[in-house]
């Protein structure tokens, strides 16, 4: 068993980088370059996880060869990693994460994002054609969502920033408050600050004073509840840690070294201490004077 539990553990922990990196994505390609030259083009990893993935022994290439790029540092989580041609000026006023070598082809490439051990992250399989971008405008090829890509409706694209066709997320509708967790606090709800609070908390039971009750009333009152029966006895009262007996079918324990002359059919009036237990509610009487025959 010890042995099958730390499988599943170190299991475990290689999936957790695994899933990080899994959530790097291809995000914006700059094939046709820029407004100042169609040489200046970049590239643009996101990572879309809640953790910082390393990228060394990362590698991203094309398909036909051209460009093939040995990645590295770091991207930060829910941030960007920007790729320019050749030198840092593709986009002058934003420094590049990595400079690389060898340009795109106008027409398509098929992009690929291999993690350190050769895994297959992340791809871009435009072999064919680009599905979006303008050669004439420099509008860049972003992708939209997970699935689906898009021009750019910013020329020269938006470098190490939201794309401008990305889903927005949808705002969390508000829900109803629950039921205060605590007494007397009633906190906020956690789903948005526009939630009104809670509504006020249910006032505490004060389980030291005595309520009169009848058996039917027994399943509604809380743990720990003093009370005062008044009923039959039901049943022939046996010695049990003090006497057992049943008061309208409810278990009463009476302690104590003396004992009431008890027989079924009796009328009588307890007070004690209501346990709800896993086998059903018992009334403790702590001494024979609390239980009276009517």
């Amino acid at each position: 068993m010890a042995k099958i539990i730390l499988v599943s553990l170190i299991g475990f922990a290689l999936l957790i980088p695994a899933t990080a990196s899994a959530q790097v994505l291809i995000n914006e390609i700059a094939w046709m370059g820029t407004t100042v030259s169609s040489n200046d083009e970049w590239l643009e990893l996101y990572n879309a996880s809640d953790q910082p993935v390393s990228l060394e022994g990362w590698t991203l290439q094309a398909a036909d060869g051209s460009p093939a790029i040995d990645l590295n540092g770091e991207i930060t989580a829910e941030g960007y990693f920007l790729l320019e041609r050749t030198d840092d000026d593709s986009i002058p006023e934003i420094p590049a994460d990595l400079i690389y070598s060898g340009s795109m082809g106008n027409t398509g490439e098929h992009f690929q994002l291999f993690d350190e051990v050769g895994n297959l992250v992340d791809q871009a399989p435009f072999a064919a054609a680009w599905p979006g971008g303008d050669n004439t405008t420099k509008q860049t090829l972003e992708r939209s969502s997970v699935d689906s890509w898009a021009t750019s409706l910013e020329p020269n694209g938006t470098p190490k920033a939201q794309n401008s066709t990305a889903d927005e997320p949808e705002e969390p509708e508000c829900p109803e408050c629950p039921a205060c967790p605590e007494c007397p606090e009633c906190p906020e709800c956690p789903a948005c600050p526009e939630c009104p609070e809670c509504p006020e908390c249910p006032e505490v039971p004060d389980l030291n004073t005595t309520i009169e009750v009848t058996a039917d009333q027994i399943p509604e009152l809380v743990d720990g509840q003093k009370i005062s029966l008044s009923g039959t006895i039901t049943k022939r009262p046996i010695f049990f840690f003090g006497r057992l007996v049943e008061i309208d079918g409810l278990k009463t324990l009476i302690l104590g070294n003396k004992f009431p002359r008890l027989w079924p059919r009796m009328s009588v009036e307890a007070t004690g201490r209501l346990l709800q237990t896993p086998v059903g509610p018992v009334l403790i009487v702590y001494d024979a004077s609390d239980i009276a025959v009517n």
